[in-house]
């Protein structure tokens, strides 16, 4: 339990580190709702980052939840975050009173690439969240997911950094990079390194017994070289 409860905190810490570091560099206030407004896009752009991360199976992550809660979390992660970053333009435009950054069409291309990103991660969550009531098969949802996640990720890195007075820093251009180049990994590590490497030690049917008429036991056994599961069930293999 100890080791979930720093993972939290560590999680929380992360997400937040764009907003104290911005506080800590002393960077110039313009108005309470300005500034909650960019915190908004900050912590949105780190949850949407981290979402590569939580949904990679990595172990060290997921030993001290199990994998159902882990994707139960990603789901509710990617609600807040589409949250924060929906109320980030609408803040922007009350702090400034200029509605025609909502719904004016005369805007930096910069500004329409974060609309376009808004778009497909609202599409993207309210496909995930009711994906099972509109009938939508899971093979079709996760190729639609994992074709706009890696599109999401270069929309959401381009727009502040050439908008946000914050990513004009060294160190907050460093952060965004890191941060873009972890999702990026985590992308690559999940849908293509980790299958192919589970690929060359498949596990062998030994035999399939039907129970009743729609229950089925699967008997598989391990590749030699792996060896017996030492994992909980929800843990990854």
């Amino acid at each position: 339990m100890r080791g979930g409860v720093f993972r939290v905190l560590l999680y929380l810490l992360s997400v937040t580190l764009p907003v104290w570091l911005s506080t800590w560099l002393g960077l110039e206030a313009e108005g309470i709702l300005h500034d909650v407004a960019i915190n908004f896009a900050l912590v949105g752009f780190m949850m949407l980052m981290f979402q590569f991360l939580l949904a990679a199976r990595v172990k060290w992550i997921e030993q001290a939840f199990g994998l159902d809660m882990l994707i139960r979390y990603h789901k509710y992660v990617a609600v807040a975050a589409v949250g924060f970053l929906i109320l980030h333009p609408i803040l922007l435009a009350v702090a400034h009173g200029k509605l025609t950054l909502l719904i004016g069409l005369n805007l930096p291309w910069y500004i329409w690439v974060s609309k376009a990103a808004l778009i497909l991660v609202i599409a993207n969550v309210l496909l995930s969240v009711y994906q099972g009531r509109i009938g939508l098969k899971f093979e079709k949802w996760r190729f639609v997911h994992n074709l706009v996640a890696p599109t999401i990720l270069v929309l959401i890195f381009v727009h502040p950094w050439f908008a946000g007075d914050d990513l004009k820093l060294l160190s907050m251009q460093a952060l965004w990079i890191i941060m873009a180049l972890m999702g990026a990994w985590m992308f690559v590590y999940h849908r293509f390194l980790r299958p192919k490497r589970l690929a060359r030690q498949p596990y062998r049917v030994t035999e399939v017994q039907q129970e009743t008429g729609n229950v089925w036991t699967v008997k598989l056994a391990p590749p030699a070289r792996r060896g017996i599961a030492d994992y909980l069930p929800g843990e990854p293999g």
